[in-house]
């Protein structure tokens, strides 16, 4: 996606501010401008993990993929099956998925919310996904129920680069140790967002009037923002 080479010029000069804050997260390792962290859950051995950095996609391509329900199992090599069980709009959808795990352990699958908002207080826009249940789509004998909770923000760095935060916590449920999960999900962030990166070299998406409306609306928000205070809020 072409952009307006002043906005382009304008963001680049805001990116210092991309600062989260990460004082309650345990650093993991740094790859590829992805810096990844883990933390303890409350009454819990499963730990929560995280992404931060910058990733070589223009951020409305990026957001017309994650909207592109049935072409996950494209880019994201774990996902087995995906779609849509109903699409509220164009910036909200109930999906479903199976997520292949290695023998002896059953595959899992999920139903998720998935909505698309701007974070007023971020200043991105930010993705919820969410584990719910629906009636039409109960439990299968062959398959684990797991749960699902991540957020993900996102702020354009320059027409081709994304800056992004991305918080996520999967419970596999079923017999599989938290210890085990631990270790296979530490590099799960990456594995996604890198995922998304690669497939993005391979096609060229536009997102949706919706999408594309929401990040016109985040672009005037940041700029009023700017001329209010002469500098954008930390993300």
């Amino acid at each position: 996606m072409r952009y307006l080479i002043v906005f382009s010029i304008f963001l680049a000069c805001l990116s210092s501010s991309f600062a989260a804050d990460l004082s309650s997260w345990k650093k993991l390792y740094s790859k590829k401008g992805l810096s990844f962290y883990s933390k303890k859950l409350k009454g819990s051995s499963l730990l929560n993990f995280r992404a931060i950095g910058e990733i070589n996609v223009a951020m409305g391509e990026a957001m017309a993929i994650l909207r592109s329900v049935e072409h996950a199992t494209k880019w994201d090599e774990n996902t087995k099956v995906k779609k849509t069980i109903e699409n509220i709009s164009d910036i909200e959808a109930i999906t479903y998925s199976e997520t292949a795990i290695p023998w002896p352990f059953r595959n899992r699958d999920l139903v998720l919310s998935n909505k698309l908002f701007i974070d007023t207080e971020r200043v991105a826009l930010r993705v919820d996904v969410k584990s719910i249940e629906r009636k039409d789509y109960p439990k299968r004998k062959k398959l684990v129920r797991a749960y699902l909770d991540a957020k993900m923000f996102f702020r354009e760095k320059s027409a081709n680069q994304t800056l992004v935060d991305l918080q996520i916590l999967v419970d596999p449920k079923g017999s599989i140790p938290h210890w085990i999960v631990n270790i296979v999900q530490k590099s799960m962030p990456y594995d996604f967002l890198i995922g998304l990166v690669n497939y993005s070299k391979k096609v060229d998406m536009k997102p949706n009037p919706g999408v594309a409306n929401l990040y016109q609306e985040l672009k005037d928000l940041i700029k009023k923002k700017v001329d209010a205070s002469g500098k954008i809020p930390a993300f």
